[in-house]
């Protein structure tokens, strides 16, 4: 399988509306929570999300958002995943400006955000950090958000080896995050 469709289809593995594999012959997987009787992120755009993908992923180019990696690094991956989700899929942005709980605000407010990293009045971390997402849409040492509709977790032994089983599983537009 080409790597870069898998990227394309897979895009980060947690969230926003899966119900990854139960029964299967290999261990289940912590299912961290799920919001499965809220209508939580049920208007969520995977087919948006897809092409939002498909349009920026190999030439970054959307001039509303800065760019907070180098263009070698890699290291804005979570700003490009933020935009997918938000853009792409038109999840509504969390939280006013200058408000920056991890747990609690996730926003990207004007196309001129400063390249300072530290900048919060503008963006917050869990817009652009990788950590303070997870606890944003998920958990993290059993503090988190929880906006995600399901966040489940693997091991690293059982993803490597039932990876297709579990890449099978994905929907589009779906999260993975390692």
């Amino acid at each position: 399988m080409n790597l870069k469709k898998a990227l394309k289809k897979t895009l980060i593995f947690t969230f926003l509306g899966t119900t990854l594999l139960t029964g299967q012959a290999f261990a289940a997987p912590e299912i961290m929570f799920t919001n499965k009787d809220s209508k939580i992120n049920s208007d969520f755009d995977r087919r948006g999300a897809k092409k939002y993908v498909e349009k920026y992923a190999e030439r970054p180019g959307n001039k509303k958002y800065a760019n907070y990696g180098s263009n070698s690094d890699g290291g804005d991956c979570t700003n490009f995943v933020s935009q997918v989700l938000h853009e792409g899929g038109g999840l509504d942005l969390h939280g006013k400006v200058g408000y920056n709980r991890n747990t609690k605000d996730w926003y990207y407010y004007g196309p001129n955000v400063p390249k300072n990293t530290n900048d919060k009045k503008s963006r917050t971390s869990s817009w652009t950090g990788a950590h303070q997402f997870r606890e944003h849409w998920a958990v993290v040492n059993g503090s988190g958000g929880e906006f995600a509709y399901q966040a489940k977790k693997y091991s690293v032994k059982d993803a490597q080896k039932n990876f297709r089983n579990i890449y099978n599983d994905l929907y589009e537009g779906d999260i993975v995050q390692l």
